[in-house]
């Protein structure tokens, strides 16, 4: 069949009705993946009255041979001179090996890296809560103290036996969750958490002195391995994320990169401090939260799916393609969502992004050794993160370079670029059709 008279459809016909459900269940999923990695437009919006020349931070181009998606890395420096090189690494959680590969040598080399990555429950920072009463404090603390429990009963599981000392439990536990572990051993009034173990009992208790910083007084709190609460904590779930860059011959942005540097430094809220924020937005559903994590029935089926597809390579590129096409389109179709969920995406955007900038103003203020700072988060935070360095913190664009991160081989799905430029416009007709019936619905 000749390019002149292969038309989108043929060519979409060409994969067969399995194929078309492989696309639409990778597209389902790759939503799954943007709202992990690129928080909508909503804000970005608010922004650009004041900001209208924010480019984007993603882009796809093409040649003879592929289809790519490219990243931006973006620098900008203090207009007065006064501050550090600030650069923006915009983010997709899935991707090619050697776009983060490339990514974390730039990183590496950073006086500091301020990084995206929602915290466990009861992991978050007390510098990330708002204005806090006496019961926020002991329930804030009860939290963290029920987080590190749990982390001493799954050690347990894994050691056969309870840790020494908390500093045992974060060398002992998978890297990501020692070093949360290592930076939570203080209460909300910041006294020191007290941890024993009782090897006659074979037992551990966990002590906060409470607000009077006194212990073994009234106001203790105590947690134990019978508390409520207090669990052994899975570490083997597989999330949607997961099994969509297995299936595409791609590697999840956690299992690539290493964020355990000296110089790499979380900045973002956890889980609990967000369900915090969106129930004070009056969100009540929280149907998307599950589908990251993989916990509703359609991301189970989707990941069924999603495995079969990579067992062809022709279907892996074609969902791939699907994919790439989705993500160029994130901004808009994430800023297209109607009611609650639009609200959830919108306080989501604001809320991490005032906790990143307020860390990005205690470095500036408070931190001079920090000459070039590095800030790697999800592409559809950025736009409105750059806009407010422009306009709060007096920061001006110096430029960009673009990287590689996810690439379509169209040898392998059978088509030329004329063809594949056919496939993605037909995508983004159902792309735009999408945005049209959602905006309908708000």
């Amino acid at each position: 069949m000749t390019d002149s008279i292969e038309t989108p459809t043929t060519l979409l016909h060409r994969t067969g009705r399995f194929g078309r459900r492989m696309i639409a269940w990778a597209t389902a999923a790759g939503f799954a993946l943007i709202a992990g990695s690129a928080f909508a437009q909503s804000d970005a919006q608010k922004t650009d009255d004041q900001t209208p020349d924010i480019a984007p931070f993603m882009q796809v181009v093409d040649d003879p041979t592929s289809v790519t998606m490219q990243m931006a890395v973006r620098t900008l420096v203090p207009a007065d001179g006064q501050g550090p090189t600030i650069t923006l690494f915009a983010a997709i959680h899935i991707g090619d090996r050697s776009f983060y590969d490339a990514i974390q040598q730039m990183l590496d080399a950073k006086d500091l890296v301020l990084f995206e990555g929602v915290r466990p429950t009861g992991a978050g920072y007390i510098a990330h809560e708002k204005d806090m009463t006496e019961r926020d404090r002991n329930e804030f603390t009860e939290r963290r103290m029920k987080f590190l429990g749990s982390s001493v009963v799954t050690y347990k599981a894994s050691h056969r036996a309870y840790p020494e000392t908390l500093n045992e439990l974060s060398e002992g536990v998978d890297e990501r969750i020692g070093r949360v572990i290592a930076g939570i051993g203080e209460d909300a009034w910041g006294h020191q958490l007290v941890y024993e173990r009782d090897l006659e009992t074979g037992t551990f208790e966990l002590r906060s002195a409470g607000s009077d910083g006194e212990l073994h007084n009234n106001d203790d709190i105590v947690i134990d391995p019978a508390s409520d609460g207090v669990y052994a904590m899975e570490t083997d779930t597989e999330g949607i994320q997961t099994i969509l860059a297995e299936s595409l011959g791609l590697v999840f942005q956690l299992d690539a990169m290493d964020e355990s540097g000296p110089n790499w430094r979380n900045s973002d809220l956890s889980i609990d401090q967000v369900m915090e924020r969106l129930d004070e937005a009056g969100v009540t559903s929280f149907e998307l939260m599950d589908t990251l994590q993989g916990n509703t029935i359609g991301t189970k089926i989707a990941g069924f799916f999603l495995k079969l597809i990579g067992k062809s390579k022709t279907m892996r590129e074609t969902a791939k393609l699907a994919l790439v096409e989705m993500l160029g389109s994130a901004e808009d179709l994430l800023g297209a969502l109607p009611g609650e969920m639009g609200t959830l995406m919108q306080v989501i955007l604001e809320q991490r992004n005032d906790v990143l900038l307020a860390d990005v103003a205690h470095v500036i203020e408070h931190e001079p050794e920090v000459k070039n700072l590095g800030i790697i988060y999800g592409a559809g935070h950025l736009r409105d993160v750059q806009a407010r360095l422009e306009t709060e913190f007096g920061y001006v664009h110096k430029s960009d370079e673009w990287v590689d991160a996810m690439s379509v081989d169209l040898k392998a799905l059978g088509m030329t670029q004329k063809q594949a430029q056919s496939m993605r416009t037909m995508l983004r007709r159902q792309i735009n059709a999408q945005m049209k019936m959602l905006e309908r619905q708000r």
